[in-house]
């Protein structure tokens, strides 16, 4: 579930809230990623197929070639737990023989379900056992039909990597009789590993970063959460190296709970009441999800409000299984910055969750929320960037001395003593190159996030920096 909500912050945070027409998109997509994680295949068997036909021409086709996976999975979900026979099933999913899909993240592995990795006997396929989450039941086995057959380098360097793809669906067959499920065939495979850049996919990735506690996304704006209940979990950036969004748990024994940041946009003449609007829009459409009848809604959408916050809160359970799950979900308006926070609490031992203590919490972490500038982060001018009052430090063009890049400089720190430039990391590539007088070699990346580590023998700084756009 985590890669397809990671898939779904993608795509809603390329519409605009102020069209009825793409917000109702946004809605509607909303709640098929409700009726998937909760295995609700006849609704999202339901949903998928009729946001498909409700999108003419050209727009939103990525969403299209996500949803339309999605839509073969209901079904074989369906097919799986008897609802569907193989016939009607295969009836179905067919219509997206020749259509391009796009499939969730997988880690590039051997030997384990949901996971991509050449075959044995013909290393030019990618295989995948797409299981659920216990491995009990198999939904497709996948087979992507490489043109090259990768070598060996590049399987030990993506080893373990996320692996995304996007290829055309050559033909579908139904096996099994007793656990049946679909035979899904590949053809015209792109991929990339979500630690990379892909053309102009602007897919967050995963990246490390140095602290247990606070985070600064994009323009400026900066989440604290000491002092709640939350800590900080992980940080997704953008190509250019923006973090775009942040998330925080606050875990029990039973009780899960994890609040997701996302920065929508920098607009100084946003019109709040717009945002209120789509707000109660929404939670009439939420309150729709009483006619799906694996779901219980225990506690109806209602309006959650705040100084520069419009929101809602619903509570629904699963007729399938003893989870209970509460979702907050909200826009912030903060000096021009339009925020999306959603807060998922579930209880996995089935107890009611109460609202008005979970609200609290989600706004205890709200508040957190400030807009300041990094100062963490190294702005550089020119070719030298001064951090404190003495030191600086030093971009020099420089040969790439034989590493597969065009373009390469020197890094170097000074006036830093007692301190000694130890060295540096870096997330997004591993050439680094000591220089033979001062400093590291490294590819000119603009954009990039580098750790620089200082030391002076007993105390070690790391130390953020972005690679600046030098001066043609």
């Amino acid at each position: 579930m985590k890669l397809w909500m990671l898939i779904f912050m993608t795509v809603i945070g390329l519409i605009s809230a102020s069209a009825q027409s793409e917000q109702e998109v946004r809605e509607r997509y909303g709640s098929i990623l409700t009726s998937l994680d909760l295995k609700d295949w006849k609704a999202l068997d339901k949903k998928s197929e009729a946001l498909i036909k409700s999108i003419k021409g050209d727009s939103y086709q990525d969403l299209v070639s996500i949803v339309s996976y999605m839509h073969i999975l209901a079904i074989s979900g369906r097919m799986n737990d008897g609802d569907l026979n193989k016939k009607d099933a295969l009836k179905k999913a067919r219509v997206y023989k020749g259509k391009t899909l796009i499939m969730p993240g997988r880690t590039f592995k051997e030997n384990c379900f949901d996971c991509l990795y050449p075959k044995e006997d013909d290393p030019k396929v990618l295989f995948c056992t797409n299981s659920n989450e216990n491995n009990t039941k198999i939904y497709s086995f996948e087979y992507y039909h490489l043109e090259e057959a990768f070598g060996t380098n590049f399987i030990t360097d993506n080893y373990n990597k996320v692996m995304k793809i996007k290829a055309k669906l050559t033909d579908i067959t139904a096996e099994g009789n007793m656990f049946p499920r679909f035979s899904l065939d590949f053809e015209e495979v792109t991929f990339y590993f979500m630690d990379e850049e892909e053309g102009e996919n602007d897919e967050p990735r995963s990246i490390e970063f140095s602290d247990s506690l606070h985070t600064y996304l994009q323009y400026d704006v900066y989440v604290n959460p000491e002092g709640t209940i939350f800590k900080k979990s992980g940080e997704y950036a953008d190509k250019k190296g923006n973090i775009v969004d942040a998330s925080f748990i606050a875990n029990t024994k039973s009780v899960k709970r994890n609040l997701l940041f996302k920065v929508l946009e920098l607009n100084e003449n946003i019109n709040f009441q717009e945002l209120e609007e789509s707000t109660d829009s929404l939670i009439l459409n939420l309150n729709g999800v009483n006619d799906d009848h694996n779901l219980e809604v225990y506690y109806p959408a209602k309006k959650v409000s705040a100084k520069d916050f419009t929101g809602y809160v619903i509570g629904i359970k699963s007729r399938k299984s003893s989870e209970v799950n509460l979702t907050f979900n909200g826009l912030m308006l903060k000096q021009g910055r339009i925020l999306n926070a959603e807060y998922f609490v579930t209880d996995t031992a089935g107890f009611e969750i109460n609202p008005e203590q979970e609200k609290r919490h989600y706004f205890d972490l709200l508040s957190k929320v400030e807009i300041k500038k990094n100062e963490e982060i190294i702005e550089v001018s020119g070719n030298v960037a001064t951090l404190y009052e003495k030191m600086k430090i030093g971009i020099n063009p420089i040969s790439c001395s034989g590493m597969p890049y065009e373009d390469c400089i020197q890094l170097f720190v000074e006036n830093i003593e007692p301190f000694v430039f130890k060295d540096l990391t870096a997330d997004s590539f591993t050439d680094i190159v000591k220089h033979p007088e001062k400093g590291f070699v490294i590819p000119y990346l603009p954009g990039k996030m580098l750790n620089l580590v200082i030391s002076d023998g007993t105390e070690t700084i790391n130390m953020p920096f972005k690679i600046p756009d030098l001066p043609k």
